[in-house]
């Protein structure tokens, strides 16, 4: 399963861990939470199909990294995008603000195929 996949290669990354440790989470983060800390989530099957039958799985995964300090949130995304670099292809990055919780966020969208 593609999703499994992404979450496996998140986990496993020498880069990320250092920095987010286990917190990475599926959609949406614990409502105690410490800080950086990123979730994803597919935001779109693209998998395609034929006669024969379908393509190998794609899909379009969005990241989300939270943290308290805007140089948080820009070391996590360069840890996500070494991590990611030669797994998927990066389509965009929107970086946020949020008031009522004081954090800093960056959505990062890539499109994912799986892997053999």
């Amino acid at each position: 399963m593609l999703k499994q996949q992404v979450y496996d290669i998140l986990k496993n990354s020498e880069l990320l861990s250092p920095v987010v440790g286990k917190r990475i989470y599926s959609k949406i983060l614990p409502k105690e939470c410490t800080y950086p800390a990123m979730t994803y989530q597919r935001i779109a099957d693209t998998t395609k199909s034929h006669l024969k039958g379908l393509y190998p799985e794609k899909g379009r995964f969005q990241f989300s990294v939270y943290a308290e300090t805007e140089e948080e949130t820009e070391t996590l995304l360069y840890a996500l995008k070494k991590t990611l670099e030669h797994k998927a292809v990066f389509l965009s990055a929107v970086d946020g603000y949020e008031n009522d919780t004081k954090l800093h966020s960056i959505k990062v969208d890539y499109s994912i195929s799986k892997r053999k």
